[in-house]
């Protein structure tokens, strides 16, 4: 799959927001009841980068996590899909201002869990092979590209098909009351041929989102759903099917945050990465 990151503006009154490239109109966004107007145009590629930033990431380049707890299905053709795994998940997101937009950033952690017990696990009895397989739980490496209002992202080196690629972003915003959602649509074909897919669903307050002294929604939720190959370390070789991913979770400001018995698990594999995850590189 992919990954993602965000960035830039400071907190101020119109001379900052302009600079920083918030909606001109966002200074004046207060309505008579002291609530805020949606200073943005949905369809306008500026204003989705900019609000799209301060959602997944902060607009002064502050780093930012997403939690998930959820659970990995397995879907075959002509049967019905049943649950596999329970797994257990969080993402690093950054932007970086750049002269054309952002720069984001963004490092997975996955931890496989027992679908009964919700224990980590190192070995899983498969019930497709009926082998027993080593579980190879996930630290990406970081991954950044470029996010600009008018090419949404940019990924040079990479060789297959992506739906936000090339094209003038503007993302499927759903506003009802306060409630506000919008979806990150990582859709992709890889070089290679193999398709998969990653729906990262957040949701939000709108006077949150709204607000020109905030530079982040800070409490923002989201439900996560992927679809992808066989997970390599179950050696399905050529039995039609995948998995698909479904999680929730929240943003977390720091990692101080998050669950302690997850960030043990991580630093029990992985000691340093939560502190450095741009920097940190797995033992060979």
């Amino acid at each position: 799959m992919v990954d993602l990151s965000r960035r830039q503006l400071t907190r101020g009154m119109i001379t900052g927001g302009v600079a920083l490239g918030l909606p001109t109109s966002i200074a004046s966004a207060a309505k008579p009841d002291g609530k805020f107007a949606n200073p943005f145009d949905w369809n306008d590629p500026q204003d989705n980068l900019t609000a799209f930033v301060k959602v997944m990431g902060d607009l002064d380049g502050s780093p930012r996590f997403w939690s998930a707890q959820g659970t990995i299905y397995a879907r075959r053709p002509d049967h019905m899909t049943i649950p596999l795994l329970k797994v257990e998940g969080l993402r690093y997101s950054k932007f970086d201002k750049t002269d054309a937009g952002y720069r984001m950033w963004t490092r997975d952690w996955a931890l496989f869990r027992d679908l009964v017990t919700g224990d980590v696990i190192d070995e899983f009895d498969n019930p497709f092979t009926g082998q027993t397989n080593q579980v190879k739980h996930i630290l990406t490496r970081a991954f950044s590209w470029e996010m600009t209002p008018d090419r949404g992202q940019q990924m040079p080196s990479y060789t297959g098909e992506g739906w936000l690629i090339g094209k003038p972003l503007k993302m499927p915003w759903v506003e009802e009351g306060d409630h506000v959602a919008v979806t990150l649509e990582l859709l992709v074909k890889y070089g290679s041929g193999t398709v998969g897919s990653e729906l990262e669903h957040f949701l939000m307050s709108g006077q949150e989102l709204y607000d020109p002294k905030l530079t982040s929604v800070k409490t923002a939720k989201q439900a996560w759903v992927g679809n992808s190959p066989w997970l390599r370390w179950m050696g399905m070789g050529d039995i039609p099917g995948g998995t698909q991913w479904h999680s929730t979770g929240l943003k977390h400001s720091s990692i101080d945050t998050l669950r302690q018995p997850f960030r043990d698990a991580i630093d029990a594999r992985w000691p340093g990465s939560l502190e450095a995850p741009e920097t940190y590189r797995k033992p060979e």
